[in-house]
């Protein structure tokens, strides 16, 4: 659901419910505003005051979301399903978009998965092939995230040996510059 954790939450809102949640988070303090296009900053100052200059700004309210307790060693969980392929998923707690190290994160995910020609599905899917597809991807915003590798075992290939190839991949970034045309991509 998109509000609240069951149907019955929408379904017996009262009105005044939905107004409280509609000035709480849709209000120009909670809003992203993004231009593109042959416009220049003061254009887009005098169009942006004129059409929502007189809009109540709102008010500040603070998120009380429960930390998670900092993570000092490894987890792991095997589940066993009947299910076509198998799966690996690797994740690392990330900084939020407020940290500096969120942008390199992001580049980090960008240079193991970008694509076709990126190093992870190089090595892993086309010269290996030990995965049928491998991504990564982070789930970071303002808050902290997760950096996520998640690939399908192509079938037969042990667990093991799939995961040892990512570490040994993530272990070539550590002692390997990335290239040029590999960063400008």
């Amino acid at each position: 659901m998109t509000i609240g954790k069951e149907l019955s939450h929408i379904e017996n809102a009262k009105l005044e419910d939905v107004q409280h949640f509609f000035f709480k988070h849709y209000r120009p303090l909670n809003a992203v505003l993004v231009v593109a296009g042959n416009v220049t900053v003061e254009k887009v100052k005098t169009l942006a005051q004129k059409w929502f200059g007189d809009i109540p700004s709102g008010e500040m309210y603070k998120r009380n979301l429960p930390q998670e307790p900092e993570q000092t060693e490894e987890r792991r969980l095997e589940i066993k399903a009947n299910v076509p392929l198998d799966a690996l998923y690797k994740c690392w707690h990330m900084p939020g978009r407020l940290d500096r190290r969120y942008y390199i994160i992001d580049l980090l995910s960008d240079i193991l998965s970008g694509g076709g020609s990126s190093g992870l599905y190089q090595s892993l899917v086309k010269e290996k092939q030990l995965f049928s597809n491998i991504e990564c991807h982070h789930f970071g915003s303002t808050d902290n995230g997760l950096l996520i590798i998640e690939g399908k075992l192509v079938k037969g290939v042990k667990m093991e040996d799939a995961e040892k190839a990512v570490e040994q991949e993530l272990d070539k970034m550590k002692t390997e510059l990335v290239s040029e045309p590999e960063l400008q991509k």
